[in-house]
């Protein structure tokens, strides 16, 4: 049920644009894939970083020559990793992000284009999990499981990009995105067992992406 949410909300901001609305250099809309390295940070440092995948379909408007409008609905992993000695956690949270990047043209010759772009975003938590990378007892998992029980739904953070975009014959782009997300919230609530607080986790939300697109 949640990867059916997942495709219908890429293909419906796909289609939020109509083909014979589009004109060349005011308005297009792509897909964009790749890898994402994610950690949490708090005042104490941050995690490990964990491999994952992020994903999905924007649409950008040409305010300006120099400035653009740009939304995007991805799939973004993220997570991170804990080790102490021979012993590894690998947590993994996966999200719905709704971004809403302002994006400024820099200046060049030729006729590949770069720009840069900041807004926010909001993510929706699809799945959560954790790993082991050994057998640990029941008592642990159910400790972790009380913990997971706190992560919060939601997200939300700013992203920082750059992008470099290469126009084909066919006036369609190949756009290569490497991008910084902070998030601005803790993820987990307190941690609350019979109506008294035990413990609090100020972990947030931080990674980047190597993403590369197709743009109509």
């Amino acid at each position: 049920m949640r990867r059916a949410i997942v495709l219908v909300s890429l293909l419906l901001l796909v289609a939020a644009a109509p083909a014979g609305a589009v004109e060349k250099g005011d308005l297009h809309y792509g897909l964009k894939v790749g890898p994402s390295f994610s950690t949490t940070y708090a005042e104490g440092g941050r995690t490990e970083f964990m491999f994952s995948f992020a994903g999905g379909a924007f649409l950008c408007y040409n305010v300006t020559k120099m400035f653009q409008i740009q939304p995007e609905v991805l799939y973004m992993g993220r997570g991170w990793k804990e080790s102490a000695g021979d012993l590894e956690l690998t947590n993994k949270l996966n999200y719905i992000d709704f971004d809403l990047l302002l994006k400024l043209a820099i200046p060049s010759q030729g006729s590949v284009s770069s720009s840069i772009g900041i807004g926010p975003y909001f993510g929706y938590k699809i799945s959560d999990s954790y790993e082991w990378n050994m057998s640990m007892p029941a008592e642990i998992d159910e400790a972790m499981d009380l913990i997971y029980e706190n992560l919060k739904d939601y997200d939300i953070g700013l992203v920082i990009s750059g992008e470099m975009d290469i126009p084909l014959e066919s006036g369609s782009m190949i756009l290569f995105d490497l991008r910084i997300s902070y998030g601005f919230q803790t993820l987990f609530e307190k941690i609350v067992i019979e109506d008294t607080p035990v413990a609090s986790i100020d972990l947030k939300n931080m990674g980047f992406q190597i993403l590369i697109g197709y743009a109509f």
